[in-house]
């Protein structure tokens, strides 16, 4: 490159005219924003230690990110800090939980795959970063669950959340952040444990099984089994709901019961019937 544009700059000016620029903005911003992670996370984790005063402290491809995408390296370093701060302040982490494309959306909290966390809002990760540099990650985690009632966060692990359509809980840890508190609880002896639903919204779309969760979630959504959450949060809950609707669950699709009464269901496909004309004269509106 340098021996045919002479340097680094114009070449990329010339990479720029036959592509589009703000898939580059796209980049520099993830970039950035990784950037003041690492620098936030950096300050938990070095405590006293002055060693990030000096932007040598950092490895090459660090500086030249900070050189490229900051003004100066105290500009980055002081941004960092004002996030770090942030992850303090409960209105602002509840905004954040409560506007995020990535993740399921509960009535007090966010739910994310570990896999996911890396898409989440610069502050949203350092705030699970500090949990993780402090306290420590519960091994296992599956997902995090950041409150936005409280300066909490929960790790939940279900060990069946590839392979079963709606898993069980199986063991919990919150870390209570505001009185330094953490607290564990296992499910695995009980025989109503609370179910996980919804799995597709948890992940990314690049997420393997995405569109498997996805579709169930729409079938389900379509039979009407989603519309109580509270009434299904737990296994005789959901139970309960899935015989009501005649319906069984098999390979992350619905199917209907073998041994349902036919009048049952003539009656459940006549409101489901119902339900998507209401959905679709909604939509035309």
């Amino acid at each position: 490159m340098l021996a045919e544009f002479g340097y680094f700059r114009r070449a990329f000016q010339t990479i720029l005219q036959v592509t589009d620029p703000q898939e580059w903005e796209a980049i520099a911003d993830r970039r950035r924003q990784d950037t003041l992670v690492y620098l936030a996370l950096k300050q938990i984790s070095l405590g006293e230690d002055r060693s990030l005063a000096y932007p040598g402290y950092h490895a090459p491809e660090i500086q030249n990110d900070i050189k490229g995408l900051f003004g100066t390296y105290q500009e980055a370093c002081d941004t960092a800090t004002a996030l770090l701060h942030s992850t303090g302040i409960l209105s602002i982490i509840a905004k954040i939980c409560q506007t995020s494309k990535i993740g399921q959306q509960l009535p007090n909290a966010l739910c994310v795959h570990v896999c996911a966390l890396q898409e989440l809002h610069a502050i949203l990760r350092i705030y699970e970063g500090v949990v993780c540099s402090t306290i420590g990650r519960m091994d296992e985690a599956t997902l995090v669950k950041f409150h936005t009632d409280a300066l909490k966060i929960s790790y939940l692990f279900y060990p069946d959340f590839d392979t079963d359509a709606h898993p069980a809980l199986h063991t919990s840890m919150q870390v209570d952040l505001k009185h330094r508190r953490v607290t564990y609880r296992d499910y695995d002896t009980s025989d109503d444990p609370p179910v996980l639903h919804r799995k597709d919204a948890c992940v990314t779309p690049d997420y393997p099984l995405y569109k498997t969760f996805a579709q169930l979630t729409h079938q389900e959504e379509n039979w009407g089994l989603l519309d109580d959450l509270s009434a299904i949060r737990t296994r005789k809950g959901w139970l309960k709901c899935l015989q009501e609707h005649c319906a069984e669950i098999r390979n992350h699709k619905v199917y209907w019961r073998k041994d349902a009464d036919p009048y049952r269901v003539k009656y459940l496909r006549s409101a489901r019937e119902a339900r998507r004309k209401n959905r679709e004269a909604g939509e035309s509106n």
